[in-house]
């Protein structure tokens, strides 16, 4: 089963969500984990949001917000047709841990069989279209923005559209590999050249980073995407791409931290050797 974030946050609105029992799914997932990390439109970063039940009644630091009256409005029509927690409607609330009283609600319908979100504030594609900022660490500034395009037509159900930018930025890690690899003795850049990418990505896959070597269908998904799938498809399809890009790139950013820290040790114990000599 996804996990709470992964559903409110990653999850188009009106995308069915398989289960097999009511009552666990909205233990797991509606009550399940007690904060989300979310863009907040307020703070302008990425935050953790805090899940509280209640009216909105806080205390401390974070002040208390103010639905939005369109909210609101739902909120009483959804209540005026009975749609109760017990019958299968959830309004989950989420509050800014910055104190800053921005709120994230979602609305959702559990059937015995699937749930989906109905309706949410701020919309998903307010919340789909900010990726961390820490990527640019790794990614160049033009597919960092090309990724975040992703994100935002995907957030408009423009399934096919999304995966155009997400192949660019799986090719761009495998000809990223392939510039290193090149320099490596006994490599053959004819045979690499008139290789399919699948065999590209295996020439490669020393310089890749393990977990895109371990998913690397991913390419063959975004590409049978483009060609064949459908809108729905790709949107049905894209929370899990995305998730594979992510990964790849948080381990990235793992080796550049590592490296920078390495490098960071090597000059402080370069200094320390120095002064102790004099």
């Amino acid at each position: 089963m996804i996990s709470s974030q992964e559903f409110f946050i990653n999850t188009p609105p009106y995308s069915e969500i398989e289960h097999k029992d009511i009552a666990t799914f909205k233990a797991q997932i509606i009550n399940g984990e007690s904060s989300l990390r979310a863009y907040c439109a307020r703070c302008k970063d990425d935050s953790v949001f805090i899940r509280f039940d209640g009216d909105f009644e806080m205390s401390g630091a974070l002040r208390r917000p103010q639905r939005r009256q369109d909210v609101v409005d739902m909120s009483r029509m959804m209540i005026a047709h009975q749609w109760t927690y017990d019958q299968g409607f959830c309004i989950t609330d989420y509050i800014c841990s910055g104190g800053c009283g921005h709120v994230l609600i979602f609305f959702t319908v559990v059937t015995r069989e699937v749930a989906f979100k109905v309706g949410q504030w701020p919309s998903y594609a307010d919340l789909g279209t900010k990726l961390d900022k820490k990527y640019l660490k790794v990614l160049s500034k033009e597919r960092f923005d090309e990724f975040n395009r992703a994100v935002g037509l995907a957030a408009h159900d423009i399934g096919v559209g999304s995966f155009v930018y997400l192949r660019r930025i799986v090719e761009d890690f495998v000809d990223e590999a392939h510039g290193h690899a090149k320099s490596n003795q006994g490599w053959d850049e004819n045979k690499y050249q008139a290789s399919r990418y699948k065999e590209k990505m295996e020439a490669v896959k020393n310089l890749l980073p393990p977990f895109l070597i371990q998913n690397s269908n991913v390419y063959s998904i975004v590409s049978k995407g483009i060609h064949e799938l459908s809108e729905k498809e790709c949107l049905e399809y894209f929370p899990i791409v995305r998730g594979v890009i992510e990964l790849t790139l948080d381990e990235k950013l793992t080796v550049l931290e590592a490296e920078e820290k390495r490098k960071t040790i090597t000059t402080a114990i370069g200094k320390v050797a120095g002064e102790l000599k004099s």
